[in-house]
């Protein structure tokens, strides 16, 4: 565990992104070999079938994912304030939110999963494969976010390395089975989505031993899980937002994924391969997302306000200059990178996939900035502004796409999404320049009590 409201800022901060940007790389490693195996070894149409459901998939998944680490933000603050019994209690009510939360995604997932895939306008060609990948997956969202959910515990304590271990494993242990369920025993589509589903319960099962037997100071006692069951909806109120935040993302993906759809087979191979590479560079960005998150409700708790306002305004810079370095390197590699996952036949897809991440290899600089403001919101206990400038942002990018697609084919797509992230941007920027003016006036209403005392 690592108390975030001690020592220098800007390097406990960079230190805590860092193991997060790595796991994000690895975990988009292990997708650029699923999606190569797949575009491969069983052809572009595979390819197309599993790109066009994974937007689903985030829509269904990424509710979970989002609400852990809002469940998490009680906990950090807790642990900032240094109040062990309080942490103990709301790591406890979160888990009980993330149980509810995976029961009825996965409710949602297999009842109405193929309804909405038709509602995507996937091709009939595509159907069946599309729908047995989603079926397979959507099973073991149980196993999915409880370890999203025990990942967020021990980044909100502090520990940003353990879960990016756990991670790893996860994901060697994903690849090789997709290696061999693919290549070795030919299961096609269904072995790579069954080596998801083995590999997230193998590194749940690790990682709730681990934290059983390493850290008994964040387990909570029978009393403690008693008292988390009354704290439950309060955690609800910090980490429900939070997911319907990205499932509005999420959504937006669903609805992009749809207008593809309209241009055929190839588009969708196209976006899949596209939408691969982008993930190189958003998991790094998104790193220091989680990061903002997990150090401004720390220093929340410990009422530290100038040291909030002065170590975002230090990730602003930085994360802006990552994504300039990481959008530099899309923008010269692109035909290498796609041709990682398209054959060198496929030349239309190809075309296709290179000019749409060209086109967005500089605009990441604006999806850096919200993802780091957008923290310092949530951070704070602010909800409702972030949530609001999700759903604009949603609302914007599907009208701007299916406007653009029908005139400019995929490339519509890519000009939408940067004009989205502006109007986010936008909006979260208003907020936290009047949570840093207030932050502000804290810190000077602090000093002012500290030499009231000394005084006194």
């Amino acid at each position: 565990m690592k108390n975030l409201t001690t020592g220098n800022p800007t390097r406990l901060l960079l230190r805590f992104t860092l193991p997060l940007v790595l796991g994000g790389l690895l975990h988009q490693a292990y997708q650029i070999t699923d999606a190569a195996v797949v575009g491969r070894v069983l052809g572009a149409e595979a390819l197309a079938a599993v790109g066009s459901v994974g937007a689903l998939i985030f829509l269904l998944q990424g509710f979970g994912w989002g609400s852990t680490n809002g469940l998490a933000i009680p906990v950090a603050k807790a642990f900032g304030a240094n109040d062990l019994v309080e942490t103990r209690r709301r790591v406890a009510a979160g888990a009980y939110v993330a149980i509810a939360v995976a029961a009825s995604v996965s409710f949602i997932g297999l009842v109405f999963g193929r309804p909405i895939l038709n509602l995507m306008a996937i091709p009939n060609y595509l159907l069946t494969d599309a729908a047995l990948y989603l079926q397979i997956l959507i099973s073991g969202t149980v196993f999915t976010t409880v370890f999203a959910y025990l990942a967020a515990v021990l980044r909100a304590v502090g520990d940003s390395k353990t879960p990016v271990y756990f991670g790893v494993a996860s994901q060697l242990i994903n690849a090789g089975l997709t290696i061999w369920f693919v290549f070795g025993l030919r299961l096609g589509i269904a072995g790579a989505a069954s080596s998801t589903i083995i590999a997230q319960f193998l590194s749940l099962t690790i990682c709730l031993t681990y934290t059983a037997r390493k850290l008994k100071d964040i387990i909570p006692s029978r009393s403690e899980w008693r008292a988390g069951w009354r704290l439950a909806s309060q955690s609800a109120r910090t980490g429900l937002p939070m997911g319907l935040q990205s499932c509005s993302i999420a959504l937006g993906v669903v609805i992009l994924q749809a207008a593809v759809n309209t241009l055929g087979g190839e588009a969708m191979a196209a976006y899949a391969a596209a939408g691969r590479i982008e993930g190189i560079v958003i998991a790094p960005l998104h790193a220091f997302n989680v990061a903002t998150i997990t150090f401004v409700a720390q220093n929340r708790g410990a009422k530290h306000w100038l040291r909030i306002r002065n170590t975002v305004t230090r990730a602003l810079g930085a994360v802006g200059l990552i994504a300039l370095a990481l959008g530099s390197f899309q923008f010269f590699m692109a035909r290498p990178l796609v041709g990682v996952f398209l054959h060198a036949t496929a030349e239309a897809p190809i075309q296709m996939a290179v000019g749409y991440v060209r086109i967005t290899a500089f605009a990441f600089a604006l999806l850096g900035l919200k993802f780091v403001i957008r923290g310092a919101v949530q951070g704070m206990g602010n909800s409702v502004i972030p949530t609001i400038s999700t759903m604009l942002e949603l609302v914007v990018r599907a009208l701007l796409a299916f406007w653009l697609v029908n005139r400019f084919g995929l490339v519509g797509i890519a000009v939408a999404a940067p004009l989205a992230w502006t109007v986010a941007v936008g909006l979260n920027s208003v907020a936290w320049l009047r949570i840093r003016r207030t932050l502000l006036a804290r810190h000077r209403a602090s000093m002012v009590n500290a030499e009231y005392v000394v005084v006194a």
